[in-house]
């Protein structure tokens, strides 16, 4: 692989990286508020986490090819 796409590679998944981390935070502290209404909070959790992280990867590969 080039340098150049070596490095935007990197670029696009650091920063993807941090986004998603940001959002599993705000994710988590929703979920708090919600756990203690006495739902499923890890099965919530689980879930909604597995499809941020999709989201995360689709979103590296569209910025990839772009």
């Amino acid at each position: 692989m080039r340098e150049v796409e070596r490095r935007i590679l990197l670029a696009v998944s650091d920063r993807a990286g941090r986004d998603h981390l940001a959002a599993m935070s705000d994710h988590l502290s929703a979920l708090m508020i919600r756990g203690a209404r006495g739902t499923q909070t890890l099965a919530e959790y689980q879930r909604e986490a597995a499809t941020l992280y999709t989201a995360m990867t689709a979103q590296i590969k569209r910025k990839v090819v772009e």
